[in-house]
């Protein structure tokens, strides 16, 4: 085969990229680049990240549904939200046809996936960066029909002992002497309110223990604080920004945003969403937040008194960052496509 041959041979090879928006979204972006000499395309959520990528990218959207829902909402809601993403993946899975469904999770992807699947696509399965110790209900039920399967922390080999772990986490120690910040910015991520977390950071900005400006990103907050400039949400390059003016960050537990917290140069302070408090369906920010702690990269807040000991801690520690290296996750999937293309 010509060097010809083989250019033409992959430029007709078409991948789908899915998953369900936040760091789902995000490890597939970084994915990407290592694959563009394929025919590339985005399945996900309507979301600024998402929009974002329409410059660079066919990017195809679907509803946005979770199995969780009907932990913290309504059975009719589940339902509702369930039958549109089913319908919208339904039909988009005979609308597209790729030769490769890649796919981080979770609910909003799964039906695609599955019909792809039986429709004859190979199914490279990612479990979630956020997945510790555990799978994911997404990897429970998908795993079964994926045609490879990595992992992306040493914990899940228990579980699935044929995976393949590519851990792309690396920790870097930033030089002191950075050109200061004076603010911080709080951000609760995209799709679930986080009302315990604003409102710890608004009793420190009224008890005088959080001088510094704030503001804060409150999604789909129930409630609005009095006490800091806040906004409901902003496109991913705005976010960045915030972040990057800010001396201190406050995150939720999701992955997505503690990478691009610390990418920015902030100090990070996170706060987990706890299933016992109807925040998440389940712990697993509770388990991400104590793998980046135990790595040094940043101090995790539980309530307002510990959220004020922690900014006071991450002050004065060594400022970190990471950078996420998807380079041997990509050679996995490139090994696996060169072995059936």
């Amino acid at each position: 085969m010509t060097n010809k041959d083989a250019v033409q041979i992959t430029q007709k090879y078409q991948i789908a990229l899915v998953g369900s928006g936040g760091g789902h979204l995000r490890q597939l972006k970084d994915i990407a680049p290592g694959l563009k000499d394929f025919d590339v395309f985005f399945v996900t959520e309507t979301s600024g990240l998402s929009d974002s990528l329409k410059d660079q990218y066919h990017v195809e959207n679907l509803p946005h549904f979770a199995f969780g829902q009907k932990k913290t909402g309504s059975y009719a809601e589940f339902l509702t939200s369930g039958f549109a993403n089913a319908f919208k993946s339904f039909a988009l899975a005979f609308k597209t046809k790729p030769d490769l469904v890649i796919s981080t999770g979770a609910g909003s992807a799964f039906f695609y996936v599955l019909m792809r699947r039986l429709l004859g696509s190979r199914y490279i399965f990612i479990e979630s960066f956020a997945r510790v110790d555990g799978p994911s209900l997404f990897g429970r039920l998908s795993h079964k029909f994926a045609n490879r399967l990595i992992v992306q922390w040493p914990g899940l080999l228990k579980t699935w002992p044929h995976a393949v772990v590519c851990n792309p986490l690396h920790p870097i120690d930033l030089p002191s002497g950075q050109k200061p910040r004076t603010n911080v910015f709080v951000t609760v991520g995209t799709t679930h309110p986080f009302d315990r977390m604003i409102k710890a950071v608004e009793t420190l900005k009224n008890d005088g223990r959080l001088t510094a400006p704030v503001t804060a990103q409150i999604g789909n907050s129930s409630y609005a604080p009095s006490a800091i400039t806040c906004f409901k949400s902003c496109n991913f390059e705005t976010m960045q920004q915030y972040l990057c003016a800010a001396d201190i960050a406050v995150c939720h537990g999701g992955t997505g945003s503690l990478i691009v917290a610390l990418q920015s140069g902030a100090a990070v302070v996170a706060m987990a969403r706890e299933a016992k408090f109807n925040e998440h369906y389940d712990d697993h920010q509770v388990e991400i937040v104590r793998a980046f702690a135990e790595r040094g990269l940043i101090e995790v807040a539980h309530d307002a008194d510990s959220l004020a000991s922690s900014i006071e801690r991450i002050k004065v520690a060594q400022r970190r960052s990471v950078r996420m290296d998807s380079g041997e996750m990509i050679k996995v999937i490139r090994d696996y496509i060169d072995s059936h293309i």
